[in-house]
């Protein structure tokens, strides 16, 4: 067996230290980022009980919106003060199909448009009603202060993209839209691992299983989620009181295993 010389045993050594040094920084992170996730969620359950609302406080822990719902003998149905409807995804292929037919090349602007102006008037009734607002958030969202704050606090930062997983959870995963797998600040509204601005990507990137347009339409051959991607511009255009245009990127209605959303805002 050749022995190692003393140049390729402390080389060795130094490999085997960068090695250890790599491993334990990135536990550390994963640590610190457990700690502040729990810090979050704690915050987000206490903002909820200083206000004498459970909706935070049941939302963080994971219950479902389906059992939180209000309905009424009239016929009403709604959460957290925002009246809701019912429907089949029949629907949304008859707009696809009967739309198409209609507007030809037009058809996606359209229904992208659609999709803005519901979700925004949902995100602003839900804004007004101030039920699905956790409290610590409440003086900035629908502000351009807000995204400043997710810019420049790693607290607030985590806040806001652990609302907003909770809130896509209950809204879209729960209410048919697709499975939200991934939802990424990192962008130019997050943070490098240094805490400096991260890069002149999108500011946010949603990533989604099983959307419903796809479900219905099947392989098309191109990203065909209009209704969608119009739906989450105007939720981030909304929270942050930021003109945001967004954009898919990969579709399953293309082939890809997941719809990938980009979101930018305006300058």
């Amino acid at each position: 067996m050749k022995a190692l010389s003393r140049s390729e045993g402390s080389t060795s050594l130094s490999l085997d230290t960068r090695s250890l040094a790599r491993a334990a920084s990135a536990a550390l992170e994963r640590a610190a980022h457990g700690v502040l996730k729990v810090a979050v969620r704690g915050a987000l359950v206490g903002g909820s009980l200083a206000e004498r609302r459970l909706f935070w406080a049941e939302a963080a822990l994971g219950r479902s919106q389906l059992a939180m719902h209000d309905v009424t003998p009239q016929g009403d149905i709604g959460i957290g003060g925002v009246s809701e409807q019912l429907y089949s995804e029949g629907f949304l292929a008859a707009w696809h199909e009967i739309l198409g037919r209609e507007l030809g090349p037009r058809l996606p602007e359209v229904l992208y448009e659609v999709g803005f102006q519901g979700a925004t008037w949902e995100i602003r009734q839900a804004i007004d009603h101030g039920i699905w607002v956790p409290a610590l958030l409440k003086p900035l969202v629908g502000r351009p202060e807000m995204l400043a704050r997710a810019r420049s606090s790693r607290f607030f930062h985590a806040l806001v993209r652990e609302s907003l997983h909770i809130v896509f959870r209950m809204i879209m995963t729960e209410g048919g839209w697709g499975r939200v797998e991934l939802i990424d600040l990192t962008g130019r509204a997050g943070f490098a691992a240094d805490g400096a601005p991260a890069g002149d990507g999108p500011d946010a990137v949603v990533e989604v299983a099983n959307t419903p347009e796809p479900r219905r339409l099947g392989q098309t051959g191109r990203p065909s989620c209009y209704l969608v991607t119009g739906i989450y511009a105007a939720y981030f255009a909304t929270v942050f009181g930021t003109p945001a245009r967004a954009v898919e990127t990969r579709c399953r209605a293309a082939g890809d295993a997941r719809c990938r959303f980009e979101i930018r805002f305006s300058a």
